[in-house]
């Protein structure tokens, strides 16, 4: 009887203190369950947007003749279908690569802000307004117009080409500028543009203006380092002269970020713009530049074009390069290898279909500019 009384009293004390871990366990499994579903719905929330609305073919076949057309026949509700084109297949590319779309219902978060390069977003507080320069892409006479908007110049002629960068540098304000609930703020609220342009053209035109003119203070700086990273250097041969082949083989090296600032003028535009994190209102294309410059000052910046404010011809650039000419984009690329011609593909593709161009046809002697 006694031992019957002391082996319960044992179990009756296992019991108790077997209890009191379970419910410490139970307290501390519960902790764990609840900050993994709180982790769980952290990534989820920031997983990519795969809602992606698809372009209809018959949409797609009508308006992306318009697309590039250089004509101005398009009116107000052609382009405005024309710019559904253009963010319809943004979102659709953004969403290949792994990246939500600017225009879907997720927002931007200020830890999404933290890995923005946003040093190339031009803003105008007083009119609530966003403009992201690519170089090569009309984007100096764009700095023109927001000088002359911003009252730091008087009329958009008034200010030599030399001097539109220093300018604007000192006057001008950047998105980077601002804290990061400033940016989301503007981000979510102000207008924004960008102007774009096909890839290849884009690097011609920065070559041939860059690189390819001796008086050019870029032949200085980068001929010795683009000629360093091409193996049939001779000796004899300038150090400063770059060939088209010798820079398209700088910029086929993937090991080569382009990060410099100056490099700005051969970066790919989806690293200068960040169209997959912002959702600008317009994308201007340079294929299309006067109607679109018209498009935007009668329905972005809502200020009539007048005899100081207005868009500048490229014609009134001193260097014009003629880059979109044919004949001068033939004579360039169809020197270059296959494989050179593969590796800037490779470089540049996002761009290309980020921004509905064709992707060019590659194998030579058909290499062609669509």
């Amino acid at each position: 009887m006694i031992s019957t009384l002391v082996t319960w009293k044992m179990c009756v004390g296992l019991y108790n203190n077997n209890m009191k871990g379970a419910k410490k366990f139970t307290r501390k499994f519960g902790v764990f369950v609840m900050l993994n579903v709180f982790c769980c719905i952290l990534v989820y929330s920031n997983l990519p947007d795969k809602t992606v609305r698809k372009i209809p073919p018959g949409f797609k076949n009508v308006y992306a003749r318009y697309d590039l057309s250089k004509k101005n026949e398009c009116d107000y509700n052609c382009q405005t279908q024309v710019q559904q084109y253009r963010k319809d297949t943004l979102t659709e590319v953004c969403a290949e690569m792994g990246r939500h779309s600017p225009y879907g219902e997720k927002q931007l978060h200020a830890y999404d802000v933290m890995r923005l390069h946003l040093d190339h977003i031009y803003v105008i507080d007083s009119m609530q307004l966003m403009f992201c320069a690519i170089p090569k892409a009309g984007s100096s006479n764009w700095k023109r117009v927001i000088l002359a908007l911003t009252g730091a110049i008087d009329d958009v002629k008034s200010i030599h080409q030399y001097n539109i960068h220093n300018t604007i540098a000192a006057k001008g304000t950047l998105l980077s500028d601002y804290s990061f609930r400033d940016v989301l703020h503007r981000v979510r609220n102000y207008k924004k543009f960008v102007f774009v342009r096909d890839p290849f053209v884009r690097l011609l035109s920065a070559y041939r203006n860059k690189l390819e003119r001796a008086a050019s203070p870029f032949r200085r700086k980068f001929g010795p380092r683009i000629k360093k990273t091409w193996l049939a250097k001779l000796r004899g041969i300038s150090r400063f002269n770059v060939s088209f082949t010798e820079f398209a083989d700088y910029l086929r090296n993937q090991r080569n970020t382009l990060m410099t600032g100056p490099e700005e003028h051969w970066r790919e535009m989806y690293r200068l713009c960040e169209p997959c994190s912002i959702g600008y209102d317009f994308i201007g294309k340079m294929e299309s530049i006067d109607r679109d410059a018209q498009y935007v000052f009668d329905n972005v910046i809502n200020v009539t074009e007048n005899s100081k404010i207005y868009f500048m011809n490229s014609s009134a650039n001193i260097h014009v390069t003629g880059s979109s000419d044919e004949t001068i984009f033939d004579k360039y690329y169809h020197s270059l290898p296959d494989a050179t011609i593969q590796g800037l593909l490779q470089r540049y593709k996002p761009d290309f279909r980020l921004f509905g161009y064709d992707v060019p046809v590659v194998s030579k002697p058909n290499y062609t500019k669509r």
